[in-house]
């Protein structure tokens, strides 16, 4: 499992990321910006870490756990064969 740095936990505990999530959940349209679903509780990801703290729109990207999962994995996946 992934340790989060203690500056990253303040920051995802923080008002401003509240802010910051609640807006992308609205420009997502409070659906999945993957796979389309709504009506279930959604994650915001990071696309890109360079911006923590000053999140462009483009930066995130709101998902359905199933799908977040999947984009984690592919990640990872990408990490670990990258040659």
């Amino acid at each position: 499992m992934k340790k989060f740095s203690p500056q990253y936990l303040a920051y995802i505990n923080s008002s401003e990321w509240q802010a910051r999530k609640g807006r992308a959940l609205k420009l997502a349209g409070r659906k999945c910006q993957i796979c389309g679903r709504k009506g279930v509780r959604l994650d915001v990801h990071h696309n890109d870490y360079s911006n923590l703290g000053d999140e462009r729109d483009c930066d995130l990207i709101a998902v359905c756990r199933p799908c977040h999962v999947v984009i984690t994995w592919v990640i990872r996946l990408r990490r670990w064969f990258a040659v």
